[in-house]
């Protein structure tokens, strides 16, 4: 509508203040206690839920920078993980989910263009140079975090 929305957020909300920033650790606390539900329930065995951390702390660790940010995700996950949860490797699954909350272009980008990432090697394409090309590209138009 024109208004730019941190003017808008003034005028609704008319002190503001400062919060101190949650600690990270307790933001992974959070984090692991409610995918545990989720998969605890749903099938995350031990063995399992070792592939979901090391999937997490290889890169997806940075995402979560609040409290809504968990609810965002885990709130994704209670509604995607259990329909498919029999036909998936969950912690793939949970970086999907991940990268599909936080960074919805890289998400859009690998669903239009599978053959770059996944499937067996007679699927993908073998031109060295047009792999590299076509990951370059993307790479470098694609924000941290969107």
């Amino acid at each position: 509508y024109g208004i730019d929305g941190k003017a808008y957020l003034e005028k609704i909300i008319q002190a503001s203040f400062s919060l101190p920033k949650i600690d990270k650790l307790r933001l992974r606390r959070t984090l692991f206690s409610k995918l545990w539900v989720i998969g605890g329930e749903s099938g995350f065995k031990e063995n399992i839920w070792h592939e979901v951390m090391n999937v997490y702390f290889s890169g997806l660790d940075s995402l979560i920078r609040n409290p809504r940010d968990i609810i965002r995700v885990t709130n994704a996950l209670n509604m995607t993980y259990p329909p498919v949860k029999s036909e998936i490797f969950s912690p793939d699954f949970v970086a999907i989910e991940f990268i599909r909350i936080f960074c919805p272009k890289l998400y859009t980008t690998i669903k239009s263009n599978k053959k770059y990432f996944a499937g067996p090697n007679d699927e993908r394409h073998t031109d060295r140079e047009e792999l590299i090309k076509f990951h370059n590209a993307w790479l470098e138009n694609i924000d941290e975090v969107n």
